[in-house]
C-alpha cells in the first residue's frame, strides 16, 4: 500500500481551502468563483493527479460530479502552469500533506516566503472565464 493511501480526501480539501484562506465548507459548497473555487480546483487536482483517486471519489470529496471533476482538474493544470498564486498554494498544500519539500517556495523581496495572501485572487483568472465571473 502506498504511503499517500492514508491521506484522507477531507484533509486535502481542508489544506487546499486553508491555502486560499477559505473554509472547507465553502470549497464543497455551491460557490463558483473566488478563493473557494480555486481551492476546489486545487483539491480536485491533487486528489486525482497526485494521489491517484478516482474521479468519482474526487467528486464526492469536493461536492461535484465526476465530469465536473475532470474539467476542474484540467482547469487546475492550466492555472498551475500560469499562476504564481496557484503554484504557491499547491506547494503549501503538498507540504501540509507531507508530500512536498519543506524548503520549497519562492522568496519575497523582504526575504520571507510568499504567502498566498500576498497575491490577490484576481491574479489567477482562468483565461476563458467570462468578464462577469472575474
Amino acid at each position: 500500500m502506498e504511503p499517500h493511501a492514508f491521506i484522507s480526501n477531507a484533509r486535502v480539501v481542508k489544506l487546499a481551502a486553508r491555502a486560499f484562506g477559505a473554509k472547507a465548507a465553502e470549497v464543497t459548497g455551491p460557490c463558483r468563483s473566488g478563493a473557494p473555487m480555486k481551492a476546489r480546483l486545487l483539491a480536485a487536482r491533487i486528489l486525482r493527479t497526485d494521489l491517484g483517486r478516482t474521479v468519482v471519489r474526487c467528486g464526492e470529496a469536493v461536492g461535484r460530479d465526476h465530469s465536473t471533476v475532470s474539467y476542474e482538474v484540467r482547469r487546475a493544470e492550466t492555472l498551475l502552469a500560469e499562476c504564481p498564486q496557484m503554484q504557491e498554494a499547491y506547494a503549501e498544500t503538498m507540504r501540509g500533506l507531507g508530500l512536498g519539500r519543506q524548503s520549497a517556495g519562492r522568496q519575497s523581496a523582504v526575504g520571507r516566503p510568499f504567502a498566498t495572501a500576498d497575491l490577490p485572487i484576481a491574479d489567477c483568472r482562468y483565461p476563458h472565464q467570462p468578464e462577469d465571473m472575474k
